[in-house]
């Protein structure tokens, strides 16, 4: 009778030649961690550079030599927000009208500055950019877009068309009101003469005169700013 033998496997640790290399880790250099970081880390960066006594002087004039480059690339973002909030402004009035018309009788006249609330907090951020980009300038336009665009017209059949009064959307007006003071404010330290060619005190009484209540047009509107242009344009009716 056959007798199985049992073949004893003894462990020979493999030869260092055969076993499989780990490659190590390579370094990561600095221009693959700039590729990957984002724009407010690299702005910390910056900043960690310009507080520092022996990194200072250097990176400011590294940042000068950008100026104009960087100027450039900021007015043409401010610009295309400032077409795209006026083009938002258009859309959403257009938007409210065709609700008003489709549930006559039941639409609140809120709709209007509701519809161009979101357009606000957009046109503070232009103020913000600076007069080194005209964001106010900018702003200004955006604003007057949005302010006449909250308005609603009034026409034979309106009364059929909506609930509520003007007085129903003064809150919208008393934001409005805060930033063309801000806008006109900046101006008047930065560039009076474009406040003077500019003029609003005109506009901001036709925007008085389009707001109807049941008592009249909404000439209490913006008493901030026409005091403050009455008082830097005593020329002009405020």
């Amino acid at each position: 009778m056959a007798t199985k033998l049992k073949r004893e496997h003894s462990y020979v640790p493999d030869e260092p030649s055969k076993r499989l290399a780990v490659p190590s880790k390579p370094e990561t250099s600095p221009e693959v961690v700039l590729q990957h970081l984002s724009f407010s880390d690299l702005k910390e960066v910056v900043q960690t550079l310009l507080a520092h006594p022996a990194t200072c002087t250097f990176t400011q004039s590294q940042l000068l030599a950008y100026q104009e480059r960087a100027f450039d690339y900021s007015f043409n973002e401010a610009y295309e927000e400032r077409c795209s909030i006026m083009l938002g402004a258009s859309v959403a009035r257009a938007s409210a009208i065709k609700s008003a018309y489709a549930n006559k009788g039941s639409q609140s006249l809120v709709l209007w500055p509701e519809s161009m609330k979101p357009f606000l907090p957009r046109i503070q951020a232009l103020i913000d950019k600076g007069t080194e980009v005209t964001g106010p300038v900018l702003a200004w336009d955006a604003l007057k877009r949005a302010t006449r665009m909250s308005i609603f017209e009034w026409y034979d059949d309106s009364d059929e068309i909506t609930l509520n009064d003007e007085e129903s959307c003064d809150w919208y007006h008393d934001e409005v009101d805060g930033l063309m003071l801000q806008i006109f404010r900046i101006q008047q330290q930065h560039d009076p003469e474009w406040l003077r060619e500019e003029d609003p005190t005109k506009k901001i009484r036709k925007w008085q005169f389009l707001a109807k209540t049941i008592d009249g047009p909404c000439k209490y509107r913006y008493h901030r700013t026409l005091a403050f242009l009455g008082a830097f344009l005593p020329t002009t009716e405020a």
